[in-house]
């Protein structure tokens, strides 16, 4: 992540919420193993990081 804030492809703030996102994953994965419902987390949060970047790419 720091190498696309470096090449100027990701603004720099993106790395909060970045944070954020992984802190979130955690907590779902934790409830998941809890729930028993923990098969799909990582392809959901991929999802949604993906998403994040591309939300939040520098623009040419």
């Amino acid at each position: 992540m720091q190498e696309g804030i470096d090449k100027g492809e990701i603004q720099p703030i993106a790395i909060d919420l970045a944070r954020g996102f992984f802190v979130l994953g955690d907590g779902l994965f934790v409830t998941g193993v809890m729930t028993g419902t923990a098969h799909n987390i990582q392809e959901e949060i991929t999802l949604h990081i993906d998403t994040l970047f591309q939300l939040i790419e520098v623009k040419q």
